[in-house]
């Protein structure tokens, strides 16, 4: 069942064939998903702008308009850029493959689909679709507060290709060389290692066997550094076995190709895998430069009650349109804080603040939000969270703040209290939302303080005989 949570989320599958929609709904029903159907291009278009999916599925040989041509309208509106498409073929060859990502498609499915291939495709590209929307509301929210600000240009890519047969890192070398990119060229993972410490390539093309290691080790180290994390990585492999496909994806890889490299399906790869890195780490920059006084708390570092108030009433805004646009709220406060201030003076009080913001931001997951409420109090914002997972994530959080190694405190422990509320339609203010936190951090603290309370569902009235 928890995985049915995890999975929760709109895929749109679309064939001119009923039998083939009704294959790919059933195994997406089945891991939780909540399937929409089309059959045809038309369809595609039309659903997409409503309903705003997580993933297309796209049958690339339908009679009205063909995958190829959907997945350019689809890439050219504002509204469905960003969806990611997978084209889903029984057409071989890397020609079909160049055309499909030159026209905007992130990946592909050759047709019998495999069930596991799909379930892993389907559930990186939504992860990917789930942190470009949230960056996009974050940026959305923090342009409703101040001024755009200008983004500066870039240079010629630059690419590391880690690939110890010296013929073919020449190849690759010489094709992206003359299309406008540096290729950077190592032959083993050590050099690979020194090299990605030193620059910061725009991508990296990994060989999956080297004399020293293994391709999958590099790429988990570096998915695993924020520093390098956000880098896309082509894995190359001589294998098409799924197994090793499924991995690599499941470890952070962007893409996969299959030695022969060809030379136009290298090109149109890296284009992609560009294309969608720089949209997202566009998204990022402008975030984190906005990150100024008029939404940060100057004390913590994190952001202020006036980003807090101008992002739940965006969320609540998208909630009431879309009931499947869940997101939840934490309340925190501080338990006996006026004890610290009393017993160790305001400033050693100010920097207790200081590092349970800080103990907040390393236990909260990369798309929650922590603010500060006010005083000792803080409000972290878990998008696209149901009541269960938010309740584990606060029991995380609340682990993360407990403890008596807080050095300006000298061993005294400092613990937390927790609310936790998930939006309902009954919402119809953040006031709404944030009272019901709110009073169930009331019983935490009457309960004995240090621990997570949600809030208290509505009780139906009993039926009178």
């Amino acid at each position: 069942m928890e995985s049915k949570i995890l999975n929760s989320g709109r895929i749109l599958v679309v064939d001119d064939e009923p039998r083939n929609v009704k294959l790919l709904v059933a195994h997406l029903g089945r891991e939780g998903y909540m399937p929409l159907a089309g059959y045809s291009g038309e369809d595609a278009l039309r659903l997409a702008a409503s309903e705003n999916p997580d993933v297309i599925l796209l049958d690339v040989m339908m009679p009205d308009l063909d995958g190829y041509e959907v997945t350019r309208r689809l890439k050219a509106e504002l509204t469905t850029c960003n969806i990611p498409v997978v084209l889903v073929t029984s057409l071989d060859g890397s020609d079909n493959r160049v055309k499909g990502l030159d026209a905007g498609a992130d990946e592909f499915l050759t047709k019998p689909v495999n069930r596991a291939e799909l379930l892993v495709r389907v559930r990186a590209l939504q992860r990917m679709k789930q942190m470009h929307d949230e960056l996009h509301n974050r940026q959305q929210v923090a342009w409703s507060l101040m001024h755009d600000i200008d983004a500066k240009g870039a240079g010629h890519p630059m690419v590391l290709v880690v690939e110890d047969d010296a013929r073919l890192s020449k190849q690759y070398s010489a094709v992206l060389g003359a299309n406008g990119y540096d290729p950077v060229l190592v032959a083993s993972a050590a050099a690979a290692r020194e090299t990605i410490s030193q620059f910061a390539p725009d991508l990296v093309l990994l060989d999956y066997m080297l004399p020293d290691g293994n391709g999958l080790q590099l790429l988990e180290e570096w998915k695993a550094q924020r520093a390098l994390a956000d880098i896309p990585v082509i894995m190359i492999t001589s294998s098409s076995d799924l197994d090793r496909k499924i991995k690599g994806i499941e470890q952070g890889a962007d893409d996969y190709l299959i030695k022969p490299v060809e030379n136009n399906e290298l090109l149109a790869r890296v284009r992609a895998s560009l294309r969608r890195a720089t949209a997202q780490q566009r998204l990022k920059g402008n975030v984190e430069r906005m990150k100024e006084d008029m939404v940060v708390d100057g004390l913590t570092g994190v952001h202020n009650r006036y980003y807090l108030d101008a992002d739940l009433t965006r969320r609540l805004a998208q909630a009431l349109r879309d009931s499947e646009r869940l997101f939840s709220v934490v309340m925190v406060d501080i338990d006996h804080f006026k004890a610290v201030n009393d017993e160790f003076g305001h400033l050693i009080g100010d920097t207790v603040l200081r590092e349970v913001a800080q103990r907040l931001q390393q236990a909260a997951r990369t798309s929650d939000i922590v603010t500060r409420y006010g005083g000792e109090e803080f409000c972290v914002v878990l998008p696209e969270t149901n009541q269960k997972t938010a309740q584990l994530a606060a029991e995380r959080l609340r682990q993360g703040v407990e403890g008596s190694d807080y050095g300006a405190t000298n061993g005294r422990p400092v613990t937390a209290s927790f609310g936790v509320a998930t939006f309902r339609v009954e919402d119809h203010s953040i006031t709404d939302l944030l009272s019901r936190a709110d009073a169930a951090l009331y019983r935490a603290k009457e309960d004995g303080r240090n621990r997570v309370c949600m809030a208290l569902e509505p009780t139906l009235p009993t039926v009178q005989d």
